[in-house]
């Protein structure tokens, strides 16, 4: 497999023989660490045992190891040997030991290398493809705010990369999303000279080395993601950064350790976020490691109340629903009277239209209706839409009269017979029959006009006050 290739070319041609002579393709795919231990026995670590081989390391071995990570030039890789590991050729990462050298508290530099662990990056396309629906907000094409949860190992890392890949490049109903990678430690993207070595899709930009806190700020003033995506968060900084960005608009897929959303609480700086209601979806990833299948739960945020206060949070949303659901009710209602009155106007206006079209342009039905559905973006406008494709083979008579009548707008029966009438001469006589046919339909527009206007008066604001008016009383009744 290339995963293991990507890490043998760093290894002794010595130690390269051993490994390829001990391990069979099975084993070679679910080889999670090379351990190189100075003077110790080579050890490769398997999700269920390690394999002890009888090469011992020399230390020879681990520095010419060391030199090949950093290519001949440790004084370039000195800030990612001092935080203990460096990411090299295809997302693989080598974790290095040996004796740190402390100034002022802070740790200047590793001498005399003696452990080398070298982890295998094994990504796991689609393991997120399951679930990632569940944290998807489809009414604003955005995400839910998320945090995965599981135990060192679990593959809470692996999971997070992969719904970073999917919102990235999008998929079927959802479009794909601008999106920030924090990846303080290299091991998401796994950048290896500036080039990500793993997937995290197309639309995702990435900030490596860099702590959390200030990493996320610069993203949302430089990049302005649309998500920011943080592995293994923890500290007060990282909870004002994640408030930064909340504040700034930013949705948000976080990490943290944790067996349990309890013990995860027990960080002060996340119970805050958790008494903030910050994370609108929990996912607890059960995977044991990179090398077995993921499986996780969902928990939405009402995972954070006892029953009793579910079950009273419930009730009182089905109150406001009921209420709203009145209340919308009578809205439309008296909505109905006021578009009667727009729309009949609007008939008058493009009755107006076609008549000067007809004086002074002499240009046919076909191309005024279509004229007329292309200037407006009304619900009346719609129905000449219909009319351009039925008048190619049908009547103008015909396709008027069908078209008015199978109008599904706010104006009533006795409004379309008005409009209707003008379809029996439509495009059948001269320019001033045509003239005076539409000219005694504008006449009876203005008596329908006027009726409804008054109609809107009388009832518009009795609908609005009767809606709120029984939605109260409702409220009332099963409080």
């Amino acid at each position: 497999m290339n995963e293991l290739r990507n890490v043998l070319e760093y290894l002794p041609y010595s130690i390269q023989e051993t490994i390829q002579k001990k391990i069979n393709e099975k084993l070679e795919n679910e080889l999670n660490e090379i351990r190189l231990r100075t003077d110790k026995p080579l050890i490769l670590k398997f999700p269920k045992e390690d394999l002890i081989l009888e090469h011992i390391v020399k230390q020879e071995e681990v520095l010419k190891s060391f030199e090949k990570i950093c290519e001949n030039s440790v004084y370039s890789y000195k800030r990612q040997i001092c935080d203990g590991y460096i990411t090299i050729r295809g997302g693989n990462r080598v974790g290095i030991v040996g004796s740190a050298v402390v100034e002022n508290g802070q740790v200047i530099n590793i001498n005399y290398i003696s452990s080398l662990n070298f982890r295998i990056a094994r990504e796991k396309i689609g393991c997120s493809d399951n679930m990632i629906k569940q944290i998807i907000n489809y009414e604003t094409n955005s995400i839910y705010n998320t945090l995965i949860i599981s135990p060192p190992g679990g593959g809470k890392t692996t999971l997070l990369r992969d719904i970073v890949r999917n919102l990235s490049n999008g998929f079927e109903d959802f479009k794909g999303k601008t999106i920030g990678v924090v990846d303080e430690r290299g091991e998401i993207a796994a950048m290896y000279k500036g080039i990500p070595q793993n997937n995290v899709g197309i639309r995702t930009d990435v900030i490596d080395n860099m702590p959390k806190p200030e990493a996320m700020r610069i993203l949302v003033r430089s990049m302005c993601p649309d998500i920011i995506a943080c592995d293994e968060i923890g500290s007060k900084e990282d909870a004002d950064a994640i408030d930064y960005a909340m504040c700034s608009g930013v949705k948000g897929i976080f990490t943290a350790h944790g067996g349990s959303i309890e013990e995860v609480k027990k960080n002060p700086e996340l119970s805050k976020l958790f008494n903030k209601n910050v994370f609108e979806r929990i996912i607890l990833s059960q995977g044991r490691s990179l090398a077995t299948n993921l499986t996780f739960d969902i928990w939405c945020r009402f995972c954070f109340v006892t029953k009793e206060e579910f079950m009273e949070i419930l009730r009182y949303i089905l109150l406001i629903i009921i209420f709203s659901l009145s209340t919308a009710i009578g809205l439309m209602l008296s909505k109905m009277y006021e578009n009667r009155v727009i729309e009949l106007k609007e008939f008058k206006n493009i009755l107006n239209f076609i008549k000067t079209k007809i004086k002074f342009t002499y240009e046919p039905l076909a191309e005024i209706f279509k004229q007329i559905a292309e200037s407006q973006a009304t619900k009346t406008s719609i129905i000449f839409d219909k009319m351009v494709e039925q008048i190619k083979y049908k009547q103008a008579k015909v396709v008027w009269e069908n078209c008015i009548q199978e109008a599904d707008i706010s104006i009533n029966q006795e409004d379309k017979d008005v409009l209707k009438k003008l379809g029996k001469l439509l495009g059948q006589t001269d320019v001033e029959g045509q003239i005076s046919e539409i000219e005694v339909t504008e006449n009876f527009l203005d008596m329908q006009i006027e009726k409804a206007e008054e109609e809107r008066k009388k009832n518009q604001k009795l609908y609005k006050t009767l809606g709120i008016v029984t939605g109260l009383v409702l409220v009332i009744i099963l409080l």
